[in-house]
């Protein structure tokens, strides 16, 4: 039975002779396989008159043998198995068909020592790939003997690769490779220890590379993120800031650059127009301010919990939901550096059957939606700075959404129960339409103002500018905690809770569909699952890639093609104060 795992190849080179011959050149020892017990040696030389030559290997354990005669310049296999483990001075002579022999090699100092042990014959490394994105993979490997090891990959079956440089028994060792054509690519690897000794994994590891793929990930750390990334930067550094049981800052390259404790969120934070405070939603804590470079917390308010995006007006004041009991509140709050103080609160009604939150426009007007129980029926308010009311429409609207803003700095609002609202900024109905029940929170404004909703049918919906439906897509995506992603080439980017991200073209057609489950764990479908509650809303970072939170974690499924569209909703990279009015050009 042969078994792959690390052994020493000796070659014994002898250097031509005439008469009795010189004597060979010392052994030197590349690395070869292991036979059952037995390690396979070579000797090689030439004869000045080309006659047919045989070796005599003394191998330094009271054994010799005389190999059969072979061609001059021939390679001569040889088999031996040493018995004990201790040290043995290997020592050749070469002869020829006339009896003419050579002079014995100086001695070879062999250790019959174990191979190392890949550990669980397994490779490190994703089923799943991105061509021209670097892959990288690692193996465990450890030495029975304690030796040093080192390892050598072989990317699809390429033995000429180098190899790493020694380190201690035990060590996970890396090496990349960058794919630039598609498809299956295969993955081995070859470990050696000090004493020459080599290991071959059993398995081969096939990637498969495409145009799109996850590139990493954060489910091994089980950090649950809910809320949508939002984009921002650090000492020029894009970053992506990350809601959920804790509140995350990484880079796009999945590095994490801090963590900080939360009650748990669900929502999106928003940034200040600087970019160094962090404004986000706390379950128990409210309304939370972090510092964003280092996840500080800078204060909390408790009065303003509630389940929202906070919204920062162009002043720089921030606006928060909350719900204590079973009354809704608007509040403006002011940020004081290390406290905050709540300028003003205006009551907005009960607690509605959805969550709501606002939007502030351009001329920092606030827009929010409150509830009438007695009535049954939603309210869209429009506020100013100083808190005051400018108007306020009761008629239309059974369970609206949080409002969204266009181009026009006209507001639109999805009713749960079916219809589109569209009011001019003075509050006069400039269109409204029938719909099916929708997803009232799934809006988003395209272009040329389109609006895009989602119904509760799994239909993405397309309507013009004038409330005039467009077209509804093909796909059937169950997309209920998330707001579509318009993108650049007038496509739309959903997710639905299944892990499914689909991009729907300009007519409604599926162009294509990604799985994040297939692209980490391909076919294999290991126990391990995704047990976050849904997907957040998709955002395109400014490497074309998209990041998505899980519920259980963040991931980044590369792509490099995709760029964010600078419409009004969602505000994903051009708003991250979640406001609706920066980032625009207005008409």
């Amino acid at each position: 039975m042969r078994c792959l795992v690390r052994a020493v190849f000796v070659l014994l080179i002898a250097s031509a002779f005439l008469g009795c011959g010189r004597k060979p050149l010392t052994p030197v020892a590349p690395w070869t396989d292991v036979v059952d017990d037995s390690l396979f040696f070579l000797a090689t030389t030439t004869d000045p008159n080309g006659l047919q030559l045989e070796y005599l290997f003394d191998w330094g354990d009271g054994l010799a043998f005389t190999t059969r005669r072979y061609h001059s310049g021939e390679t001569a296999y040889i088999r031996h198995t040493f018995t004990d483990p201790a040290w043995h001075e290997i020592k050749v002579q070469a002869r020829n068909e006339n009896g003419k022999s050579s002079a014995w090699s100086p001695p070879l100092r062999f250790r019959k020592s174990r191979p190392p042990v890949i550990v669980d014959d397994s490779i490190s490394g994703l089923v799943r790939w991105a061509v021209n994105r670097w892959y990288r993979a690692s193996a465990r490997v450890t030495d029975p003997d304690g030796d040093s090891v080192r390892v050598k990959f072989i990317w699809d079956g390429d033995e000429g690769g180098t190899w790493t440089e020694l380190a201690p028994s035990g060590s996970t060792l890396t090496d990349s490779c960058l794919w630039t054509a598609t498809g299956p690519h295969t993955l081995k690897v070859v470990a050696m220890d000090k004493g020459n000794m080599v290991a071959r994994s059993k398995s081969t590891k096939t990637v498969n590379v495409s145009g799109m793929a996850v590139v990493w990930d954060t489910y091994e750390e089980e950090l649950y993120c809910e809320g949508s990334p939002t984009l921002g930067s650090i000492d020029g550094e894009p970053v992506l800031y990350c809601v959920g049981v804790d509140c995350f800052c990484y880079t796009l390259d999945g590095r994490l650059r801090w963590s900080t404790p939360m009650d748990g969120g669900m929502y999106a934070a928003s940034l200040s127009a600087d970019g160094t405070r962090l404004y986000l939603n706390d379950y128990f804590s409210g309304l939370v301010c972090l510092d964003s470079r280092t996840g500080q917390r800078m204060w909390s308010f408790d009065s303003c919990g509630g389940n929202y995006t906070p919204a920062v007006g162009p002043d720089g004041a921030i606006y928060a939901v909350a719900g204590p009991t079973w009354i809704c509140e608007l509040s403006r709050i002011r940020d004081c550096g290390n406290s905050a103080s709540v300028k003003w609160t205006l009551p907005l009604g009960d607690c509605g059957p959805i969550d709501n939150g606002m939007i502030v426009g351009r001329a920092g007007t606030v827009y929010a939606v409150g509830y009438d129980a007695l009535a049954e029926c939603s309210f869209l308010v429009a506020v100013d700075s100083a808190g005051n009311v400018q108007w306020k429409d009761s008629a239309r609207i059974k369970v609206g959404g949080t409002p969204v803003i266009d181009s026009r700095d006209r507001i639109i609002v999805a009713d749960q129960s079916g219809g589109l609202y569209c009011f001019n900024p003075d509050g006069d109905l400039a269109w409204s339409t029938s719909t099916p029940e929708l997803w009232a929170n799934c809006i988003a404004v395209g272009w040329d103002d389109d609006v895009i909703v989602i119904d509760r049918d799994d239909r993405v919906r397309c309507f013009d500018s004038e409330g005039r439906q467009r077209w509804v897509s093909t796909a059937s995506v169950y997309a209920y905690s998330n707001t579509p992603c318009v993108v650049q080439d007038s496509s739309i980017i959903v997710v639905d809770p299944d892990g499914y991200t689909y991009c729907i073209g300009s007519a409604g057609e599926t162009r294509w569909e990604f799985s994040v489950r297939d692209s980490l764990w391909g076919d294999q479908r290991r126990v391990k699952r995704l047990d976050g509650e849904g997907y957040s809303s998709p955002v395109i970072g400014p490497n074309g890639d998209l990041y998505l939170s899980t519920g259980d974690g963040l991931v980044c499924i590369a792509h490099g093609g995709l760029k964010m569209a600078n419409t009004a909703w969602p505000t994903y990279n051009h708003d991250n104060a979640h406001s609706g009015w920066a980032g625009r050009q207005q008409r």
